[in-house]
């Protein structure tokens, strides 16, 4: 980040910047109430290190760390920091030498022993080191952040691309079967296949309008459903058993739209013969906790080997959209045992 770059950056951020060398700068004052100096010349002498300091942090926090040290350039880095360091705890010295004719009190001659020139370059340099270690801190903690920030930023813009996608993998796919099912209809029944007409214009609706957002009423869910069971119930044969048991508390779920349609859609497709009795079983209930289950059972009637109408396409967008939507909060898991085959979801709303 370059000067021209944080002038024009966050105001919070300067904000702070601004609070805290103001605290610094109160300290001296703070410190000396009890015993306060005999003139001005003595915060002078207190503040010009913490000048030196602000002089040090943000030519590294500006200029440094971005040129040598986030380059890998770290010997120049060190050099450059020894220069400066040292320029400033000279400079510190100067300027205690030169505030002490300001200070001193000739008719009153300090007498206390004074530390060891090399003990007061120490600590002047050890803190001007201090003071480039928290540049350093500050300057990665905030690289860190924005690299998370954009990180998250393109997860979540992959997470709308990759939903949008699944989503028009499956409208080509759901309504292919669902049109072979009206033109098998209408050369049976014409006026039946009106009325499928009518239902299949509410799916659509829904399916073309509300169920763009991310999440949609559980009610208008279950209605879709109930609208594709009507739909396919009309050209069903009288040896097929189609029962449902919804049980839904009355509140306002939420829910991701179309998960339901997949699991529906194989039960009739795979779940329904044309001469031996047949039966699909769909149950849908919410427990303790908003856990919602819907499980499908159908009778399993085994495809041919030349039958190439199912693809899979739709458990597999079912899967990919569950670990998208809900992760670490589902569950589906599918089973065939004694010639049923069922399907169970569940999702933590």
């Amino acid at each position: 980040m370059s000067l021209n770059q944080w002038l024009k950056g966050n105001k919070d951020s300067k904000v702070i910047h601004i609070l805290v060398w103001i605290i610094l700068f109160c300290l001296p004052v703070i410190f000396s109430l009890n015993n306060a100096p005999d003139n001005f010349f003595s915060y002078l002498r207190d503040w010009l290190p913490l000048l030196f300091s602000g002089v040090i942090f943000y030519l590294n926090y500006l200029i440094f760390i971005n040129w040598y040290l986030f380059k890998a350039n770290y010997l120049a880095f060190i050099l450059i920091n020894l220069v400066l360091i040292a320029l400033t705890t000279w400079l510190t010295f100067l300027s205690f030498d030169f505030f002490r004719s300001f200070i001193d009190n000739p008719s009153q001659p300090d007498n206390s022993p004074h530390p060891p020139l090399l003990l007061i370059f120490f600590r002047i340099a050890s803190s001007q080191l201090l003071t480039v270690a928290v540049a350093i801190a500050i300057k990665s903690t905030s690289r860190w952040y924005q690299t998370e920030q954009r990180q998250k930023q393109l997860e979540q813009e992959h997470l709308e691309s990759e939903l949008t996608n699944l989503k028009n993998q499956l409208n080509p796919h759901f309504f292919f079967n669902t049109l072979n099912n009206i033109y098998s209809l209408i050369a049976i029944d014409q006026d039946r296949a009106q009325e499928v007409v009518l239902h299949l214009s509410k799916m659509m609706r829904y399916h073309l309008y509300e169920s763009n957002s991310a999440f949609v009423p559980l009610s208008k869910e279950i209605d879709f459903i109930n609208y594709y069971i009507e739909l396919m119930g009309l050209r069903l044969s009288d040896h097929v058993k189609v029962t449902r048991t919804i049980e839904v508390p009355h509140k306002n779920m939420q829910i991701a739209p179309l998960l339901f349609i997949t699991l529906v859609e194989n039960a009739f497709k795979h779940g329904v013969s044309a001469t031996a009795n047949s039966e699909i079983a769909l149950d849908l209930n919410i427990t303790a906790g908003n856990v919602l289950t819907f499980s499908v059972k159908n009778t399993a009637f085994p495809k041919k080997e030349q039958d190439l109408s199912g693809s899979g396409i739709g458990l597999k967008n079912l899967k990919k959209r569950l670990n998208l939507l809900y992760p670490n909060r589902h569950t589906f898991t599918q089973k065939l045992e004694n010639n049923i085959f069922e399907s169970t979801l569940t999702l933590q709303l």
